[in-house]
C-alpha cells in the first residue's frame, strides 16, 4: 500500500513527540510536500551533500534525518551557497526532508535508548528529566445501543464504566495522556453518532516523565582500560578521548548521545562509574575527572549514529504491520566530519 509523507510524519511524531524538542530546536518537516507520495525513505543522522545525491540517484523520496537541515531561521535561499543548494536540489527532485531531533533525544526507544542497545547496557533508566506529561481524563457519554461501537472505537485506551450509567446512556471515564489528545479528538469525531456528550477534565496527578540520557550496566564489571576498549569497539571509533582515572572497576555507566557534557555532574551523583557522551571541552573533562568520573569524548557522530540502524529497524516493523509499500535505505555514505591522523 502506498503512502504520503504525511502519514510518516504522523508516525514520527507519534514516537517522539514534538512537544519534547528544545526551545531553540527546529524538528519536523524541513523541505517538501507532505502529500509526496514516498516508496523508498533513506534514514541519516544528517541531510548531506554525499546523501542528497545518492537520494537523487536512486530516487529516494524522503529522508529521515535526527538533525535538522534548517537549523537556524534562513532569510534567503541562494542556490549557490551550500545549504541554498541542498534545498534546491531537494525541492527540484521533489524530495521531501524530515527531522526528529532533540524530541528524539528524549523519546522513549529514541537515540539514548539505541546507544544503550549497542552498548548492551542492562537495567537502564533514564537521568535528565525533559518533560512530564498531563493526564487527562475524558468523561463520555453515548448511547448504550453502542456500546459495542464505542468499546471498538476507544480499542487502545482503558475505559472504566461509571456507576451513574442507565438504561439508555452509558458512562465511560477514559484517561488519556497529554501526546494522544489529538488521537482521540479523531475517534470523537469519527464516533459522534455514538456519543451524545463528553468533557474533557485535568487530573492533577502527573503522566509519564521523559527524560534524556540513560545509566545501566555493563555485561560485567570491567577493569577502565578494557571498559574503554569495549566502548571503542561497539561503537566503531576510530579515536577514543577520556578523561579521568582508568585504572578503576566499571559497573554502571550514563550515556547521553551527542553533545551531553553538561550533565557529567549529574551522571556522577546518581552512581555512574563513567559517563560517555560527545563534545567534551578542556575544562569539562578536567573537572569531571576532579570528581572521580571518567569521562569518554565517543564524538557526536559516533554517539548518535546508532540511532539510524535502530529507527531503521523500527521503522521497517511499523511499514510491515501496517502493509506499507516502502523501501528503507540506512544513509550509505555517513560518515564522521572529522578525520584523524594516528
Amino acid at each position: 500500500m502506498s503512502i504520503k509523507a504525511k502519514e510518516l510524519i504522523s508516525l514520527m511524531n507519534r514516537w517522539a513527540p514534538p512537544s519534547l524538542a528544545e526551545k531553540w530546536d527546529n524538528p519536523g518537516l524541513q523541505v517538501g510536500s507532505p502529500e509526496t507520495i514516498v516508496k523508498r525513505v533513506m534514514i541519516a543522522l544528517d541531510v548531506t551533500k554525499e546523501n542528497v545525491e545518492y537520494a537523487i540517484k536512486h530516487q529516494v523520496d524522503m529522508i529521515i534525518s535526527h538533525h535538522p537541515l534548517i537549523f537556524k531561521p534562513l532569510y534567503g535561499i541562494n542556490s549557490e551557497e551550500p545549504k541554498g543548494k541542498l534545498i534546491t536540489s531537494l525541492l527540484t527532485n521533489n524530495i521531501v526532508s524530515f527531522a526528529a531531533h532533540t524530541n528524539l533525544d528524549s523519546a522513549e526507544e529514541g537515540v539514548n535508548d539505541a546507544l544503550a542497545h549497542v552498548l548492551k547496557l542492562t537495567n537502564c533508566i533514564g537521568f535528565v528529566p525533559v518533560r512530564q506529561e498531563v493526564i487527562y481524563e475524558l468523561s463520555l457519554h453515548g448511547y448504550a445501543q453502542n456500546e459495542s461501537q464505542l468499546k471498538e472505537l476507544f480499542s487502545s485506551f482503558q475505559m472504566l464504566l461509571k456507576h451513574d450509567s442507565y438504561q439508555d446512556m452509558i458512562h465511560y471515564s477514559i484517561k488519556v495522556q497529554e501526546g494522544d489528545i489529538n488521537k482521540v479528538k479523531e475517534i470523537l469525531i469519527k464516533g459522534e453518532e455514538y456519543i451524545h456528550s463528553f468533557e474533557w477534565h485535568k487530573l492533577a496527578h502527573n503522566g509519564h516523565l521523559y527524560t534524556m540520557g540513560r545509566i545501566g550496566e555493563l555485561p560485567h564489571i570491567m577493569d577502565g582500560k578494557d571498559a574503554l576498549q569495549y566502548i571503542k569497539n561497539c561503537l566503531k571509533i576510530p579515536v577514543l578521548k577520556y578523561s579521568g582515572n582508568s585504572n578503576k572497576r566499571i559497573s554502571k555507566i550514563a550515556i547521553l548521545g551527542g553533545s551531553g557534557a553538561d550533565f557529567a555532574q549529574m551522571a556522577k551523583n546518581i552512581g555512574a562509574d563513567m559517563y560517555i557522551t560527545g563534545d567534551v571541552k578542556y575544562h569539562q573533562g578536567q573537572d569531571a575527572a576532579a570528581s572521580g568520573l571518567l569521562i569518554v569524548d565517543g564524538g557526536h557522530f559516533y554517539t548518535e549514529h546508532v540511532i539510524v540502524p535502530y529507527l531503521a529497524q523500527r521503522l521497517r516493523r511499523e511499514a510491515i504491520a501496517k502493509n506499507w509499500d516502502i523501501e528503507w535505505v540506512e544513509d550509505p555514505v555517513a560518515k564522521d566530519i572529522f578525520e584523524y591522523v594516528i
